[in-house]
């Protein structure tokens, strides 16, 4: 079964790692309807555009041990996470 599930962090570094951190330590609850969306289910990220907020989502993410995929972010310290 394959879906997603947009997050806006209204471009914002912080606001963007805290929904992450968030939806992974349980204080939010993510659901369609009935079905509840559990955090151990999520196997990627799309992240966003600019580097500065997939550098910092990346932080995150990496002690999740979650990949990101960021389809502008073109910062050769992404290169390698």
């Amino acid at each position: 079964r394959l879906g997603g599930v947009g997050l806006d962090s209204c471009e914002s570094d912080v606001r963007a790692g805290h929904l992450i951190s968030n939806i992974h330590s349980g204080f939010v609850t993510l659901a369609k309807e009935s079905t509840i969306i559990y955090p151990s289910n999520i196997d990627v990220y799309i992240g966003t555009y600019a580097s500065t907020t997939s550098l910092y989502i990346a932080r995150i993410l990496t002690d999740l041990k979650i990949p990101q995929i960021s389809y502008g972010a073109g910062s050769q310290d992404l290169s390698k996470k």
